[in-house]
């Protein structure tokens, strides 16, 4: 990343320079500089907080399956299977998608808006997964006590 001294108008490369090379003034308090350390922060943090996002749909991914397979040791009418493998198929979906706005993130180029607005839609599509993660839970437990109903606790 280049930028220009504020003092001489001299470019100052700040992969190797720690100081204007032809007055050297301190570029600390340079404008450019501040924006480019301040855009590295937020694409750090969007680094962090998609980190977290994946761990917490491996996590939600996990608890789903075990649930599943649960469930599947028991007989099933063919309407719940199908049931079951829509909502697999969605979560599959979500993790394509989150993954790939995840990646988008990582273009170093984006502008202050771009990365807010990925922001919001990775904070939709986690708002959605829960939603979908939540009613998938109460259908499998509805399912799981008319099983109990139905044959008993046994």
């Amino acid at each position: 990343m280049k930028i220009i001294c504020e003092h001489c108008g001299t470019n100052i490369d700040l992969d190797k320079d720690k100081v204007c090379p032809n007055c050297k003034a301190p570029y600390s308090k340079n404008k450019d500089y501040k924006e480019y350390k301040e855009r590295l922060n937020k694409e750090k943090d969007t680094d962090i907080r998609s980190k977290e996002l994946d761990n917490e749909l491996k996590e939600k991914t996990k608890d789903i399956m075990d649930t599943s397979l649960k469930t599947f040791k028991t007989t099933f009418t063919i309407s719940k299977i199908m049931f079951v493998v829509v909502g697999i198929i969605i979560l599959a979906i979500m993790t394509v998608i989150i993954i790939n706005v995840i990646n988008f993130n990582n273009d170093f180029d984006n502008s202050r808006d771009d990365i807010k607005n990925t922001q919001e839609l990775i904070d939709s599509k986690n708002k959605d997964f829960d939603d979908q993660y939540n009613k998938m839970k109460e259908e499998l437990e509805k399912q799981q006590k008319e099983f109990e109903e139905m044959y008993g606790n046994n």
